[in-house]
């Protein structure tokens, strides 16, 4: 999907592990959390690479799927 295809070579493993839907936001959207496990396989990555990952997954759910993000 569009979240695998941002996180680029580094993604080992995408996981959705919650949807909401209730009070706290509008009845026609729902909340869903992401949890990205990101590995080189040559060395460690450096925290700007991840944030840079994670940045990139971000922008790519927005634009492609109209997602706005909650932290």
């Amino acid at each position: 999907g569009v979240a695998r295809e941002a996180a680029g070579h580094t993604l080992k493993d995408l996981k959705l592990f919650d949807v909401y839907r209730g009070q706290s936001i509008d009845m026609k959207k729902k909340s869903m959390a992401i949890t990205v496990l990101l590995q080189a396989q040559d060395r460690t990555l450096t925290d700007a690479e991840v944030g840079g990952v994670v940045e990139g997954i971000v922008a790519a759910l927005v634009a492609r799927c109209g997602a706005a993000p909650r932290y």
